[in-house]
């Protein structure tokens, strides 16, 4: 099913309410064509991707996606709002992160950040947290990979 969608103008000086949508254009040769105020707009399958993807939770909402938001063509305009994405995201009532499409290690990775409930914790934090996790893994790699695992009989003698 096309992605159909309506552009209308907003200033940030009237507090718009809107989601922005942070995603990796991917390939420029390979494009697909979305509606927009009823004319097709072609723009990279990743964020097409990312649209259906977000799927309802996009619907009867604003958006804001560098895409379909920013006059390409217009190089005066792309290089005004390219100075003003800080303030764009900043301003956006919620930040949708398009990883790309969904895989297993992808599911499992988002339910470990689930479980580690990351919420409100800054970049440094995370950071720190990612370090230790690294060093969590390096040492049960380290624990695991001794001899003692590679007798014949552990199994037998660790399951009784």
């Amino acid at each position: 099913e096309q992605i159909k969608c309506t552009l209308s103008n907003a200033t940030l000086d009237s507090d718009p309410k809107y989601v922005a949508l942070s995603y990796e254009w991917g390939d420029s040769s390979s494009l697909e064509d979305i509606i927009v105020n009823g004319k097709p707009l072609p723009v990279s399958r990743n964020l097409v991707s990312a649209l259906k993807g977000m799927g309802s939770q996009l619907s009867d909402q604003s958006f804001w996606v560098d895409a379909i938001s920013i006059n390409q063509i217009d190089i005066e305009e792309r290089n005004h709002q390219v100075q003003m994405m800080k303030r764009i995201y900043q301003r956006a009532t919620t930040v949708f992160a398009w990883l790309g499409d969904s895989d297993d290690d992808a599911k499992r990775a988002m339910g470990l950040l689930k479980r580690l409930d990351l919420e409100g914790m800054d970049m440094d934090g995370l950071s720190g947290l990612l370090e230790k996790i690294e060093v969590g893994v390096q040492t049960l790699h380290a624990l695991f990979s001794r001899c003692y695992w590679q007798r014949v009989w552990i199994l037998q003698e660790t399951m009784l």
